[in-house]
Parts: structure tokens; sequence; C-alpha cells
């Protein structure tokens, strides 16, 4: 006799599987991408909203996809959902919107020192961000000790070709003037110490230090073990079940905004990111759940 589903079953597949979670999810998205665009909602909670409704969207669709299993492959399921809705939103979502800082300060000439509580020892993510002097050289190069390993950092004004009107061409700068240093700072270290510079600032490095809730490289290891909860999820349901490709689109793309995206320039990197990741996310899903389905033995419908 075949395994009755619980009621509860029968109302997660109907709800998710119809048309109210991805309408929903797109419309929170437009309605923040609409009100940064009206300057009611800054880069980072904007960047914020997206990461975590992608996050959130794919796992329940992943939920969607398990209930309709039984057994180990239905478990295995709802544990790939889990954790991809974790590796995505754990990195990327304090990359974009890290909160309190456990320190904070500027760093202008050779030498400057930024004093350290205490409590900054231990693992670590150090945000730095500047500006280009204007008219100078369009790069410029710092070096920043009390981390280890040291921070090596660059701010660079990027030129690229934009269509203007249907047949006009035009030369716009972009400068890229922020970036994420993960590292660890030892116990009884007193302070950062700015101890080169090479080029032209346009004033002081803001830095600032925040206390990841997934250090490096913990992102990947993550988004390898949900992957291949999916990958392994997948074999057991069958091949219909389509678990690896969605997960592997959204662990992809949760890597590269946490690789990519910060506070100052959030909302561009992780529009890039959702399109680059569905991309190459949705190949390595694929990948993992053909080789999960020939290396495994097939509990489900092919």
């Amino acid at each position: 006799m075949a395994e009755r589903k619980p009621d509860l079953i029968f109302w997660l597949e109907d709800v998710l599987g119809g048309r109210t979670l991805p309408v929903g999810a797109i419309a929170v998205i437009a309605a923040a991408g609409g009100l940064y665009l009206l300057g009611l909602l800054d880069e980072e909670h904007t960047a914020a909203i997206a990461v975590g409704v992608v996050a959130l969207w794919v796992a329940l669709y992943l939920v969607h996809r398990a209930v309709g299993g039984t057994g180990a492959g239905r478990a295995l399921g709802l544990a790939a959902a889990a954790a991809t809705l974790l590796a995505v939103a754990l990195p990327a979502i304090p990359t974009v919107w890290p909160g309190k800082a456990v320190f904070e300060g500027q760093l202008a000439a050779e030498g400057d020192r930024l004093p350290l509580p205490p409590e900054a020892a231990g693992r670590i993510r150090v945000l730095v961000a500047g500006r280009l002097g204007e008219g100078g050289e369009p790069s410029a190069s710092y070096v920043i000790e009390g981390v280890e390993p040291p921070v090596h950092g660059r701010l660079e004004r990027v030129y690229r070709q934009v269509r203007v009107g249907r047949s006009g061409r035009a030369r716009v700068a972009a400068d890229h003037t922020a970036d994420w240093f993960d590292g660890a700072v030892r116990p009884g270290t007193a302070a950062l110490t700015l101890q080169r510079v090479s080029g032209r600032l346009g004033g002081p490095l803001l830095v600032s230090g925040h206390r990841p809730l997934a250090p490096a490289p913990w992102p990947w290891a993550l988004a390898g073990g949900a992957l291949l909860l999916a990958a392994v999820a997948e074999a057991q349901l069958g091949r219909g079940s389509g678990l690896a490709v969605p997960a592997g689109m959204a662990l992809a793309f949760g890597l590269l905004v946490t690789d990519n995206a910060t506070p100052f320039a959030a909302v561009g990197p992780t529009m890039g990111a959702a399109v680059l990741g569905a991309i190459t996310g949705s190949l390595a899903g694929w990948i993992a759940g053909v080789l999960a389905r020939r290396l495994l033995p097939r509990a489900g419908p092919s």
C-alpha cells in the first residue's frame, strides 16, 4: 500500500508549487528596487533584501521539490534546503549589510595607526574604503599591517565604453574604491598601521572590522556541502526532482556576492551576481546531479 502523505505535505506542495512564492519574491525585490531608485532605501538594505529573498525563495522551492518524495530522499532534500539557505545568507548578507563594527577609524598617511580594542582579536573581516585624488593617477595601492595576512589593497579608476542613443558611444569612468579582506587579529595587537601608500589618495582610508558569521574559507565549504546534499537528494528522489540546479544557482549567487560586493557598492554587484550565478551555478548543479545519479543507487522515479 502506498504511503499516504500527511495533510501538511499536501498543503506545502500546493502553496510552494503554485505562483504565490515566485510572484511574492519578485514583488518584494521589485519594491526594494523601486525604493532604491527613489532614494528611499540605501545600497546596504536594498542588496540585503535581494540576497535574503533569493536565499529564502530557492530554499522554499527545494522544500517543495523534496516534500513530494519519501524516506531518505525527502530528508536529504529538506536538509539541502536548509543548508542552501544558510550557505547563501550567512556570508552574503553581512557582506552587503555588515552592521555594527568591532572597530572603525581612518588612516590617512603612512605610519598612521588605528587603535584596536581587545575584543578585536580573532577572525575578522576588514572593510577598507577610500577615494582617488581628482585628476591624479588612475590607481593607488596601500598596505595595512596588524592583520594576518597584511591587507594589500588597491583603489582604481576603470574606463569603459557605454552606448549613448542608438549609435553613439561614450567613455565612462567607474571607481573601485572599497574591498573586504579576510584575516585574523592576534591577541595583544594594539593597532592597525598604514605601512605603505603608492599613488595619490583623495582622502583618508575608512577602515572597519567586522566579525564574520562564516569566516573564510567556510563560505566555499558550506556551498560545497549544500550542493552535495542537493545532488544526493536528487539521486534519491529521481531526476525529475530537480534539486541540484536551483541549489547551484543560489549558491553561486551567494559566493559571487560575498566575493565582489561591499556596502558601498552593493546593488550593482548583487544584480551581476544574479546573472552570472544563474549561468555558472546551473552548470555546476547539473554536473553535480549527473555525477550523483551515476554514482549512487536511484531510489526514486526517473
